[in-house]
């Protein structure tokens, strides 16, 4: 693992500050393990978006397979915090390898690309917070609703289709419409929400109360299965518990552990399953630890925010700026952010391949702006859009750090006649 760790480090762009680990889009990213994937189970999405080095040269005859993404696990959490004992039982099923998520590190703009298979700078959906200039509205994308006024869903109720605003077919409906059976495993709570209809289409769910439930059910659809089988699974309570407590805390780490426990029973289950059974674990993100009492607020009083023609978008360590005039906004800027953030040209960021490879279309370049603040160490930035403030998080993810940036993919293959 370390070599394979070295490797992506030692291959980030050197146009960035050290720390920075950018997107490999070339086949080391969550997006390549998307496009294997489908290609393995029998379809092949054309989307320009290479496969996954490590499963590149794996054959397509699998009967089934079935993909865990667990939100905000970091490549440096999980082999620092899984004991050693169930660390060991886990590497007897599964080749385990550090890989790259994408940029923004945010669960919005991953789970876009996983999804669809596209790039961000394909897709457009560029982080929690997005500006959407035909709406005239900063929008919290995965609540569906303006980020100042409304509610859950509130867009929807407005009648904005979310194939408006993802006009893409999922891979759940593209391999149905192969003939595949395909199923998304989601929380119950979330299944009726405006951002599942924007990521999955139509799709078939296996819905879930907790964790033992998701795994009991995923395993009665696989072995009630007449034909090929997909089955993603997104768990989303490490990501809450990271927000909240940290990913330094007993709680977080607690939760993990108790997570691969049920994994790895799970895995025994699946390795007696008659068929071929290809199984991968994966994350869309880390996240960092931070001082909740120490972020870099912003007021539409301030200079800076008085250069903007809309407030500061995306994330609080990805942040987005659409300027009037941009000698006096780097002129604020460097007085405000220099110090705990790197500020990049929007166009720059594009041309150094941080959203992905080749040509990014008219709508992405309009949503990221002029400007790109990236924080340099565990900074963040928090523009107070109303009068309540933003909880005080203790984790946070969005920028390029290691920490958040690299994720761990399991790879496992079961093959019992």
């Amino acid at each position: 693992m370390t070599s394979e760790l070295d490797n992506i480090n030692s291959s980030s762009n050197r146009a960035f500050p050290r720390d920075f680990v950018i997107p490999r889009y070339d086949g080391l990213s969550v997006l390549n393990v998307a496009i294997s994937l489908c290609r393995i189970i029998g379809v092949k999405l054309g989307t320009g978006v290479p496969e996954l080095k490590y499963l590149a040269e794996v054959d397509d005859d699998y009967d089934y397979i079935i993909s865990f993404l667990i939100d905000a696990l970091g490549f440096q959490d999980f082999t620092s915090y899984t004991p050693k004992g169930l660390f060991n039982s886990i590497k007897k099923y599964y080749s385990i390898y550090p890989i790259t998520t994408l940029a923004p590190s945010t669960t919005t703009t991953v789970l876009a690309s996983f999804s669809t298979g596209l790039y961000p700078q394909q897709h457009g959906l560029i982080g929690y917070k997005i500006y959407f200039r035909e709406y005239g509205l900063v929008v919290k994308i995965i609540e569906y609703r303006p980020v100042v006024g409304g509610y859950k869903d509130s867009l929807g109720e407005e009648g904005i289709d979310p194939r408006e605003i993802l006009p893409y077919n999922s891979i759940f409906e593209i391999l149905r419409e192969k003939g595949i059976e395909s199923y998304l495993a989601l929380d119950a709570n979330n299944i009726d929400s405006m951002f599942t209809k924007l990521l999955a289409g139509e799709t078939k769910f296996i819905p879930y109360i907790e964790m033992e439930d998701m795994f009991l059910n995923i395993l009665e659809t696989l072995k009630n299965s007449k034909g090929k089988a997909f089955i993603h699974a997104y768990w989303g309570s490490l990501d809450s518990i990271g927000h909240v407590y940290g990913p330094e805390s007993s709680a977080y780490i607690e939760h993990l552990r108790r997570f691969l426990r049920y994994f790895l029973i799970f895995t025994r289950k699946i390795a007696k399953l008659k068929g071929k059974v290809l199984a991968v674990l994966l994350s869309d993100h880390g996240q960092v630890q931070v001082d909740p009492k120490k972020p870099l607020r912003l007021t539409r009083e301030d200079d800076l925010s008085k250069t903007l023609l809309v407030p500061p978008y995306g994330d609080s360590r990805f942040v987005y700026f659409k300027v009037k005039e941009k000698a006096q906004f780097l002129e604020r800027a460097e007085k405000v952010l220099s110090e705990k953030f790197e500020i990049y040209n929007s166009e720059y960021l594009v041309d150094k391949n941080i959203f992905g490879i080749g040509k990014a279309n008219e709508i992405f370049l309009d949503r990221v702006g002029d400007y790109i603040a990236i924080p340099k160490d565990n900074s963040y930035l928090l523009y107070l859009y109303a009068e309540k403030e933003e909880k005080e998080l203790k984790g946070r993810h969005g920028g390029l750090a290691e920490r958040e940036m690299i994720v761990p993919l399991l790879i496992s293959k079961f093959n019992r006649v």
